[in-house]
């Protein structure tokens, strides 16, 4: 087993209140993000490099990028989403949960469509091109907390841009494995990496 490599905190520029919408979107958010960089320190444990909380390098928007695997040549960018228990399904482009269509409200008072941002593609562009490595060396996922007791289901839900959804409550290290791979990092990669990590 090897030393795990982990940079970055978690949950931090939720625990910051930058990136959500409220102080209890906040709360569940770091929470999720928290129990997902539990999982990713097992992983890393057993040779790829782990970095939290990173920035979108050369874009205006506030976003950020939750996590981000590094195993030999490749990058998955992971989201973390703490969301109400309930079936989340995806049809034309449109995510609902339950039988209405999961929207929220954002700081502004606007309605908007958390599972429908196009922030993980984004950043995937983003992010090759800092890197100067083809997009296909870039792959994404989206994991799913609930916030209460009740279970989630999301096998019938889509992600923006082709993210693997993965719900965190059954989420295993081996399929973590799967996804990312195995392989040490790549050193440029992971410093590179690390200059984005927000502190």
């Amino acid at each position: 087993m090897t030393t795990p490599r982990v940079y970055g905190n978690a949950g931090g520029s939720l625990e910051g209140g930058t990136f959500a919408a409220n102080k209890h979107v906040a709360r569940f958010g770091a929470a999720g993000e928290k129990k997902t960089a539990a999982l990713l320190a097992e992983l890393a444990a057993t040779g790829p490099t782990v970095l939290h909380d990173l920035k979108i390098p050369n874009q205006k928007f506030t976003a950020n990028i939750d996590h981000a695997i590094v195993s030999g040549n490749k990058v998955v960018l992971v989201d973390t989403k703490a969301w109400a228990g309930n079936f989340y399904w995806t049809f034309a482009g449109a995510t609902y949960r339950g039988l209405k269509r999961f929207a929220t409200v954002d700081k502004q008072g606007k309605t908007t469509f958390p599972a429908e941002k196009k922030t993980l593609p984004m950043a995937k562009d983003a992010i090759a091109a800092y890197l100067g490595v083809p997009k296909e060396n870039i792959r994404l996922a989206l994991i799913i907390w609930p916030t209460g007791k009740k279970p989630l289901t999301t096998w019938l839900m889509r992600s923006p841009g082709g993210a693997t959804v993965l719900n965190g409550p059954v989420l295993t290290v081996g399929r973590l494995r799967s996804l990312a791979g195995k392989k040490e990092a790549n050193e440029f990669i992971v410093r590179k990496l690390a200059q984005l990590v927000i502190r």
